[in-house]
């Protein structure tokens, strides 16, 4: 993983050089590193490196060196596939709010009927003090008659990868199947009715 600063010069953008981020020892659980999700609390940048368990982690933004700082598990009621990261989380209503992203091989019409590898999309939530740790979530994927449609495509994919609040509205930028961008709007009370309360 690598972090770099956006800068904007007369509209013009630039990145600054990438810093490397480097895991804390003993957490290495796979060779690919990606979907940490970044969140701001007391304006310091902290990343959530995995969901359950929803490890926390406090990076040092000179040398890259990222730290262990929360640890906390719950009891999953996801049956869709392994939860990923995905969009940032931003502070909601007094608590943090996430999308995440699964995967499993399965037929659909969608691909024709053939086994493909679908993404399924979520939400959830986490405290907004530390220890962080997550107190609702989606039980089911959020789906709508655009989400899976035909395509060539071998992977059906719904990859969150940003969202804005604005009033009343979730603004959600995903991928769709690895070759188009869309943005779903959600109604932010009727999310908020759809995340159920996890166990520890």
């Amino acid at each position: 993983m690598f972090i770099a600063e956006l800068f904007c010069n007369d509209g013009t953008y630039e990145l600054s050089i990438p810093l490397k981020l480097v895991y804390p020892p003993g957490y290495n659980q796979q060779f690919w590193q990606k979907n940490w999700t970044p969140f701001v609390y007391n304006n310091t940048l902290y990343l959530s490196y995995s969901m359950n368990p929803h490890l926390v982690l406090s990076p040092n933004l000179k040398t890259g060196q990222c730290d262990a700082h929360h640890h906390t598990m719950f009891s999953s009621v996801w049956p869709y596939g392994q939860m990923r990261g995905s969009s940032e989380a931003i502070l909601v209503d007094g608590e943090y709010l996430s999308f995440f992203h699964s995967g499993l091989n399965d037929a659909s019409i969608a691909s024709w009927p053939r086994f493909a590898w679908h993404y399924f999309m979520g939400a959830y939530t986490f405290a907004s003090t530390p220890p962080f740790a997550i107190t609702r979530m989606t039980d089911r994927p959020m789906v709508s008659p655009d989400l899976y449609t035909a395509s060539n495509r071998y992977k059906k994919v719904i990859f969150p990868g940003g969202f804005a609040v604005v009033g009343a509205s979730i603004y959600v930028a995903y991928g769709k199947d690895d070759c188009e961008i869309w943005i779903m709007t959600l109604d932010k009370e009727e999310l908020k009715k759809a995340l159920k309360p996890i166990r520890d």
